[in-house]
């Protein structure tokens, strides 16, 4: 697993989330247009921390079934892929306004929205 703290010139990057371990990513300071795309690349729990900036949004998963639940994210600073049920594949995205991340994705789990 690997911990990477991205720049502002990395915008528009696909992250890959892997390795046996947790990865972890840390999201630049907030300024307006940046946008970043994760997909874990293993079923691990991985984290992207917001820095010192919230995350809003919604997500969409698949309770680890047939069943699609969409969520809502409030004031997050940190996303992680679920302990229990994370899947290859699970994918989300921010974007930003200069103030806050806005979040989008589909996942096999929730996320933990802390």
């Amino acid at each position: 697993a690997e911990t990477k703290v991205l720049a502002a010139g990395e915008s528009g990057a696909l992250v890959y989330l892997g390795g046996a371990g947790v990865a972890t990513a840390t999201l630049p300071a907030v300024a307006a247009g940046l946008n970043f795309r994760f997909y874990s690349t293993s079923a691990q729990i991985h984290v992207v921390n917001g820095g010192a900036a919230v995350i809003q949004g919604s997500y969409h998963h698949n309770t680890n079934g047939a069943t699609v639940a969409r969520v809502a994210v409030v004031n997050a600073t940190t996303l992680a892929l679920h302990s229990t049920n994370p899947l290859i594949g699970d994918h989300f995205e921010v974007s930003c306004d200069g103030t806050n991340w806005y979040l989008s994705g589909l996942t096999n789990h929730e996320l933990t929205a802390t």
